[in-house]
């Protein structure tokens, strides 16, 4: 009787304790059509009443997959630009897509990556091939997303073991 009575009183504690806490968490439901802001007003609700820094934590592994995976392919399409270029050039010296070889080491580091972690070394490997000329045209001619610029730009920092998304 008196274990009974006990798991019971700690049930209900338990119950009591989850209640309060579901009192405290903002659900929400947003409908509406297509293009109508539903992403817009839950992203003025996450400005509005902040996100948890575990949360943003959580954020950090696809910042840092996506940008691994955006290099992969800006990579890919120097590579392919490079080609053309020489298909249609005879003067392979003005190749603006060729990548210098110095940064050879760089390129096999960021084709090679297999996990979606950027450590010191990756990141330093992602900003010299975001300094170089090459990439820099492969970038603009194959249009990518300006927003991505932000993230190579800011690559030491994004790289650093303390980084964690703002938003």
């Amino acid at each position: 009787k008196k274990k009974n009575d006990a798991i019971t009183l700690h049930l209900r504690e338990c119950h009591r304790e989850k209640t309060l806490a579901d009192r405290k968490t903002l659900r929400y439901i947003v409908a509406g059509p297509k293009n109508s802001g539903k992403s817009m007003i839950c992203k003025q609700l996450q400005n509005i009443y902040g996100t948890s820094q575990q949360e943003r934590q959580s954020y950090k592994r696809i910042v840092h997959r996506e940008i691994i995976e955006s290099m992969k392919s800006i990579l890919s399409w120097a590579d392919r630009f490079s080609k053309e270029h020489k298909m249609h050039q005879e003067d392979s010296k003005n190749n603006i897509y060729k990548i210098d070889s110095k940064l050879e080491k760089d390129r096999k580091a960021v084709k090679n990556a297999k996990c979606f972690e950027i450590d010191e070394k990756l990141g330093n490997c992602i900003d010299n091939l975001w300094k170089s000329d090459a990439i820099k045209a492969a970038f603009n001619r194959a249009l990518f997303s300006n927003d991505l610029s932000y993230y190579f730009d800011d690559i030491k920092r994004i790289a650093a073991d303390h980084y964690v998304p703002s938003q």
